[in-house]
């Protein structure tokens, strides 16, 4: 079993995955160096069974939205 940890140390890891995905040749890197950053990424997201999705959904607005009908309700 995988116990995801709390927001704090996931607020740290997601720093790291951050800091490690910049790690690029276009950002000075050499390859070598993008490679083993990628792959450290990988390894963490495996580690805590986790995918660069997760991190994107939490960082995303909750959107909500109203609708105001006029037909009336089958459940009364």
């Amino acid at each position: 079993m995988i116990v995801h940890p709390d927001h704090a140390a996931l607020d740290r890891l997601k720093a790291r995955i951050q800091g490690l995905r910049s790690k690029t040749t276009d950002n000075g890197c050499t390859e070598a160096e993008a490679l083993l950053a990628a792959a450290k990424v990988a390894e963490l997201l495996d580690r805590y069974d986790l995918s660069l999705t997760d991190f994107e959904i939490r960082d995303a607005p909750c959107e909500q939205r109203e609708y105001e009908t006029t037909a009336r309700s089958a459940f009364r």
